[in-house]
Parts: structure tokens; C-alpha cells; sequence
């Protein structure tokens, strides 16, 4: 990967610049935000990365990510406007093994990500069926969070062993899955403490509200992005990740 100096001239402020190599030296090209709507046809997720000022893309046939330079805050908030870019967020990586996320999680964070269960899902409806059909109910007066085996056992829990189950089964489909811990609030009402996940199917980014019982479960996170505030999140690839607001949105 290629760390580009973050100066005043190079690049030059304002834009999208793709790093390409040819004959061993490297320069930058302006992209805009049509060709990053091109780059959907090929990616399977994409981020930024506040930090190094990146937008990060992950392909389904290449084992690294791509990254082009972004210094534009307007067209990042375009990017995030666009309901057919599979746009994550900001975000950045957090290496550390020994996280806890809640109080709620009694075992280490490695327990929940590698662990398998025997249920074979075939398709994200019939993951929606099985989530329609557990009990939702609040760890009360401790929480404790079940591995998704555990849940897929005695499938009654509450929001993170939904969201855990969820992820795992469409980690087991081969879509780009992340679980998300955060908050969410709805008509206006005081945020709460929350887990869900987001996925990408077919170019598109999609929120599955996994405790829903009568209501929609998955919905274009474009739709539904008011509604939640991510935090830290797992992706399939069992990175955690901490979240941040778009610059200036």
C-alpha cells in the first residue's frame, strides 16, 4: 500500500485522486464522483479512512483493497448521498484482541467472531426467517451476550445475540457483513444503546434491523442512516472498526 505525503500541494487540496504505478513511479489522477459510481460495478464494500485521508475500496477478486486519495470534503458528503454506492463510512481500524465492547460481553471479543453453528442458510430471506421467528427479549438486570451457536440453540435473546447470529450467517452467504454497535433513535425519541447489521448485496449497502418482528427488517441503510449512530462494528472479516462522523454532514 502507498503512503502519499499529506502536504499542501501534494495533492493538491480539494478532489479524488486514484494512485496509479506505471513503470515503477507513481502519480496521482483526478476522478470524480461518476467514477467512483463506475467502481461499483467491481467493489463489494467501500470506506474513508479519516486518518490517511483515503477512500478504501474491498473487490470480491482482489485479496488487498484499492484506495484512492480524497480531500474534498463536498464530494465525500456526495459519495455518502449516493443510494447505490455501497459506502460504509468513515471509519478506522482498531487493532486491539483484547477489546470489550459492553458489559455484556463476557468472553473475549475472538469467541463471537470465530464461532460456527450447524444451520445452513441459503439465501438473506431465509436468514429474516429464522430472526422473525426468535423471541426478542432484554437482558434484565445484566446483559450477556450469546454466541450465535448459543442463540441458534434456544434462539431467544436480545438485540447483540440477534445481531451476532445475523452476522455470522451472512458471513457464511459470502456478502460483506458488518455487525454494529451503537445507537439508534427513532421519531425523535433519546437515543439507546443498540446492535444491528449492515450488509452489501448487489452493489447495494443494506441496514437488517435484526430484532424486527412486525416491522421492515432490511431496508437500503440510505433510507434508514438517520436512525443510527454506529459506534464500533466487526466486519466479516473479523476487523473491528471505529466509526466517525462525515466531515462537515
Amino acid at each position: 500500500m502507498h503512503v502519499i505525503s499529506d502536504s499542501a500541494r501534494f495533492p493538491p487540496p480539494g478532489g479524488i485522486y486514484r494512485v496509479e504505478v506505471e513503470g515503477g513511479r507513481m502519480r496521482l489522477r483526478r476522478a470524480l464522483l461518476r467514477d467512483v459510481r463506475l467502481e461499483r460495478r467491481l467493489v463489494r464494500a467501500m470506506f474513508w479512512d479519516p486518518h490517511e485521508g483515503r477512500l478504501v475500496f474491498f473487490e470480491a477478486d482482489r485479496e488487498r483493497p484499492r484506495s484512492w486519495i480524497v480531500r474534498s470534503p463536498e464530494l465525500l458528503r456526495q459519495i455518502a448521498a449516493t443510494p447505490d454506492l455501497p459506502f460504509l463510512g468513515p471509519r478506522t481500524a482498531i487493532w486491539d484482541d483484547d477489546a470489550r465492547l459492553a458489559k455484556g460481553q463476557t468472553l473475549p471479543l475472538k469467541a463471537y467472531i470465530e464461532d460456527t453453528t450447524p444451520y445452513a442458510a441459503s439465501s438473506v430471506n431465509e436468514i429474516e426467517r429464522f430472526l422473525r421467528n426468535a423471541t426478542f427479549t432484554p437482558d434484565v438486570p445484566s446483559d450477556h451476550w450469546l454466541r450465535p451457536r448459543e442463540f441458534e440453540e434456544h434462539p431467544v435473546g436480545d438485540c447483540e445475540d440477534h445481531a451476532w447470529w445475523a452476522w455470522s450467517k451472512l458471513r457464511d452467504l459470502g456478502l460483506y457483513a458488518e455487525i454494529v454497535f451503537g445507537s439508534w433513535s427513532n421519531r425523535g425519541l433519546p437515543p439507546e444503546n443498540h446492535a444491528w447489521v449492515r450488509f452489501v448485496e448487489d452493489g447495494v449497502l443494506f441496514n437488517m434491523e435484526t430484532t424486527a418482528k412486525t416491522i421492515t427488517m432490511i431496508a437500503p441503510w440510505h433510507d434508514v442512516v438517520d436512525a443510527y449512530q454506529p459506534d464500533v462494528g466487526v466486519d466479516s472479516g473479523g476487523m473491528l472498526w471505529q466509526y466517525s462522523p462525515i466531515p462537515g454532514g
